[in-house]
């Protein structure tokens, strides 16, 4: 059962299940057809997701224009889900990957 869709554009949604999961999903046949969506990402929270909203807890200045979508919990948490630039992404991958 889901607690919380968000839709990130015309292609890319994400959902929150009562599992403590969030799924991407994404429409690749287009805007205006109604078939079944593709997984593209799961992630484990471990919290009851049941809360999205577009926007960052600090203002955004001209250094930082990542688009973000913050998300609140049952429990309290708060988290944020970014888009990262390809480039930031597998640098951020190769220092997750060093020993």
């Amino acid at each position: 059962m889901l607690s919380s869709v968000e839709i990130l554009d015309d292609y890319t949604f994400l959902a929150a299940a009562n599992n403590s999961n969030i799924t991407s999903l994404q429409n690749n046949e287009g805007v205006y057809t109604m078939r079944k969506l593709d997984v593209v990402g799961e992630y484990h929270l471990g919290e009851f997701i049941n809360k999205f909203q577009h926007g960052s807890l600090v203002p955004y200045s001209d250094a930082c224009r990542i688009p973000t979508v913050t998300f609140g919990s049952a429990s309290g948490v708060i988290g944020i889900i970014a888009s990262l630039p390809r480039d930031l992404c597998l640098q951020c991958y190769k220092i997750s990957r060093s020993k």
